[in-house]
């Protein structure tokens, strides 16, 4: 499993990047698989995040909007 699911911030093209931060943290899932869409105010985010009930990290998704001020002041 992938308990954690983290992101960093570049703020020079991808040359370098933040430390990663913790979106989501639980021992009982996994992570994997993201995609990211740009929006006006923030990103939204697709990814696998099963667990134990699902048998498999990739038998469930979640759909998240996240704020950009959500992700810079982490």
């Amino acid at each position: 499993m992938r308990p954690y699911f983290v992101y960093a911030l570049s703020t020079d093209d991808g040359k370098t990047f933040s430390a990663p931060k913790v979106l989501e943290y639980d021992l009982d899932r996994g992570f994997c698989y993201c995609a990211i869409h740009r929006t006006g105010d923030g990103v939204l985010t697709a990814y696998c995040s099963g667990g134990s009930k699902e048998k498999c990290c990739l038998n469930r998704i979640t759909i998240r909007k996240i704020n950009l001020s959500e992700l810079t002041e982490k």
